[in-house]
């Protein structure tokens, strides 16, 4: 096991909010440009180069390189004098920035994941003052999708109904 001497990322993160009456929209990009993950001279055994974009073969380094590109959109409609809330989320990941180095099985390999869009629903009702209604539909397609950044080989959730219901007393 070795500490790595540096890790470096750079990117690009603009946002965008925009209001107008009961309307209003909020658009983020995420844009990665540079990874690099640098060891110590002597610490790495069987790598010629002290430096990689996506970490070194048997490290959990590359399970924290972002995306290329990630977009989010947010839109939300407040509508019978703010007390009704209706939104949509649409967000984008693209592929991992850095590939694996990793050469043969038994090494460590990062989370694998396509490309995926997903669709989220959400609002909320305010009754009065004190009793709020919020409700949800997360994944509104069902995308079947591995989380970006996930260190387990595992799905991520299928389509998500929530409900919730909050009284202040």
């Amino acid at each position: 096991m070795i500490n790595l001497d540096n890790a470096r990322m750079t990117g690009v993160e603009l946002s965008a909010d925009y209001e107008i009456g009961n309307f209003s929209a909020r658009l983020g990009w995420n844009h990665a440009i540079k990874s690099r993950f640098c060891a110590k001279p002597g610490t790495l055994w069987r790598q010629d180069s002290l430096c990689s974009e996506g970490g070194f073969a048997n490290s959990y380094a590359l399970q924290h390189v972002p995306p290329k590109d990630t977009v989010s959109l947010e839109l939300k409609y407040r509508m019978f004098e703010n007390r009704l809330l209706l939104g949509t989320r649409i967000s984008h990941y693209s592929h991992r920035f850095a590939e694996s180095t990793a050469a043969t099985m038994p090494e460590i390999q990062p989370g694998k994941w396509r490309p995926y869009t997903l669709v989220d629903v959400f609002g909320s009702y305010d009754f009065n003052e004190t009793t709020r209604l919020d409700f949800a539909i997360d994944n509104l397609t069902d995308q079947y999708y591995m989380d970006a950044l996930n260190a387990a080989l595992m799905p991520a959730p299928g389509r998500t109904f929530r409900l919730n219901i909050t009284a202040k007393f």
